[in-house]
């Protein structure tokens, strides 16, 4: 019967031992998703939005704009880097909010021998949105040197 007590009296020791154990990984794991959510990048800037901010060479860059006011107007410029402290425009966007309140627009930046991107090192690097003649804040975004899973493409040099 001693012996019994003794099993059971562990056995409970054990279980609340191990619910512990649990509670404190589960709250360290919330306090590490909020740090991450807190160290994220900026990928808005004020009603303008990118839905990452890390791509794969070939993925689209998703920039969605919505409810601007009727004043706002600009042109938005995808810098891609060419260096570590240049970086040259690869693409432009003209936006009217007085035409229209929301737009969305998908960017992929590929190769393409007209705007001097002959090979994926030419992608590769942290680009820039730039909301030329606003006073928005520019969103930064990086694309990594790699490709995803599901891409069967080559990204063959083509200069």
């Amino acid at each position: 019967m001693k012996n019994l007590n003794k099993i059971l009296i562990f056995t409970g020791v054990a279980v609340i031992a191990g619910i512990l154990v649990l509670i404190s990984n589960q709250v360290s794991d919330n306090e590490n998703n909020i740090q991450n959510m807190i160290n994220e990048p900026i990928k808005d800037s004020g009603y303008f939005r990118i839905d990452k901010t890390q791509y794969n060479i070939g993925e689209k860059i998703f920039l969605d704009i919505d409810y601007i006011g009727s004043e706002d107007k600009g042109t938005i410029l995808f810098l891609r880097p060419m260096n570590d402290t240049h970086r040259t425009t690869y693409m432009a966007i003209p936006f009217d909010g007085a035409q229209k309140e929301s737009y969305s627009y998908y960017l992929e930046p590929t190769l393409d021998q007209n705007r001097g991107v002959c090979s994926m090192e030419d992608l590769v690097g942290v680009w820039s949105i730039v909301f030329y003649e606003t006073n928005y804040t520019n969103i930064e975004f990086e694309i990594k040197n790699q490709i995803s899973d599901w891409d069967d493409r080559t990204f063959e040099p083509i200069c």
